[in-house]
């Protein structure tokens, strides 16, 4: 999509206007950014690792599922 150069708010808020949720690893972004009142999801990774997020994948999914706007969850 083009959004390599994107960094920090503006990567967020372009995401807003794309998606309905919004997946990190960032564990700083509710510190660094205004997480309360988007119009998106979003839902950080305790873990960066590929083989621990392939093991929590149905947890994960089952999370977005469930989600609504504007929620934050820590996975």
């Amino acid at each position: 999509m083009g959004w390599g150069e994107l960094k920090n708010g503006v990567l967020l808020a372009k995401a807003e206007t794309e998606f309905d949720g919004f997946v990190t690893t960032d564990q700083n972004i509710q510190y660094q950014q205004k997480t309360s009142g988007r119009r998106i999801a979003i839902f950080v990774l305790r873990a960066n690792f590929w083989p621990a997020i392939r093991d929590h994948g149905k947890q994960i999914a089952e999370a977005i599922d469930r989600a609504k706007t504007g929620d934050y969850v820590e996975l």
